[in-house]
């Protein structure tokens, strides 16, 4: 008998760079929905951050970064988890007229050496104790030391680098932010609604720009994991109704589904595939939303790769705009 992998499907959206209309819908969502939830990120528990709230940190953000030149001519790297911070740090340096460069978290020395050269850095921006030590690391091809912002200290001087501490309250001030303790994670209807889910960081070619767009756009609350690790079980909590993906982090995912399932031979999975292969049988409807619920994924996002190889239109495309 033939064996039908489980594929995951996810929507498509247009490429884009950040738009010069960020702040102003910003505004918009702040005015028509101040008390609704804008963003949610893990960090030991669930913080929920207002329309209002965001709308306040950018601005008290682009305060911050002016003060630091952040302004009309800067180029502003970004490297991170794309989670609350990042993207505030982001919309808020480029309305202060800032070119925004994503590297890639995981970059080595040698090629953050090459791209601080090649890229022209004037400021930056590495949330990420680990990331930020590559970083302080790299030596500066150029005279004038780079500003470095991240809510880590430095702990000493470094001769390519300014390091300016940008403390996680900028961001998330305790009185903007819901703490839900991990016993009202059970409690379904305790925690806020995410409307949108990204778990990559900014080693996704045109992720920064792609997500901003789609939370922005659509004014639904977007959540990040605690960490990427940590992402399966974290998405598990709050079942988002729509990824945001990369086509090679929707890859991983479907090669996780895969792995889930009863092992190729067994009666279940025998069972399972034949469900899963027949999109006419009620059973299979059931099992692809059951498989999707517990692994945090919306429903009708779980087909199989028979389905996914049918004329169906984008039945396994990405919001991904990555060549990978």
């Amino acid at each position: 008998m033939t064996h039908h992998a489980l594929a995951y499907r996810a929507e498509p959206a247009a490429r884009a760079h950040i738009s010069g209309r960020s702040l102003n819908l910003i505004e918009t969502w702040a005015t028509e929905k101040p008390l609704a939830w804008a963003l949610l990120h893990k960090r030991s528990v669930w913080h929920a951050y207002t329309w209002q709230a965001v709308a306040k940190r950018v601005a008290d953000l682009r305060g911050a970064l002016a003060r630091r030149g952040v302004a009309d001519g800067a180029r502003f790297a970004v490297s991170g988890q794309l989670d609350a911070q990042l993207l505030l740090v982001a919309i808020a340096a480029h309305a202060n007229g800032a070119t925004i460069i994503p590297i890639d978290r995981y970059a080595d020395r040698a090629a953050l050496e090459e791209l601080l050269r090649s890229r022209n850095i004037t400021h930056a921006y590495v949330p990420d104790r680990k990331t930020l030590a590559t970083w302080l690391t790299v030596r500066n091809a150029h005279r004038a030391l780079i500003a470095l912002f991240s809510p880590h200290a430095a702990g000493e001087r470094h001769p390519s680098w300014n390091v300016l501490h940008l403390p996680h309250d900028l961001v998330a001030p305790a009185g903007a932010v819901k703490h839900l303790p991990r016993t009202e994670i059970k409690l379904r209807a305790a925690l806020p609604q995410a409307g949108i889910w990204v778990d990559e960081g900014t080693e996704w070619n045109d992720g920064l720009a792609d997500v901003i767009s789609a939370w922005l756009e659509s004014g639904n609350a977007l959540a990040a994991p605690e960490t990427s690790l940590s992402a399966s079980r974290d998405r598990f909590e709050l079942q988002p109704a729509r990824i945001v993906t990369s086509s090679a982090r929707r890859r991983r995912v479907q090669a996780e589904l895969n792995a889930r399932l009863y092992p190729p031979g067994t009666w279940l999975r025998t069972i399972a595939d034949i469900s899963l292969a027949r999109s006419a049988n009620p059973l299979t409807g059931w099992l692809g939303k059951r498989i999707a619920r517990l692994n945090g994924l919306p429903p009708n996002t779980i087909q199989t790769s028979h389905t996914a190889l049918s004329p169906t239109p984008n039945a396994l495309s990405s919001i991904a705009s990555d060549p990978t």
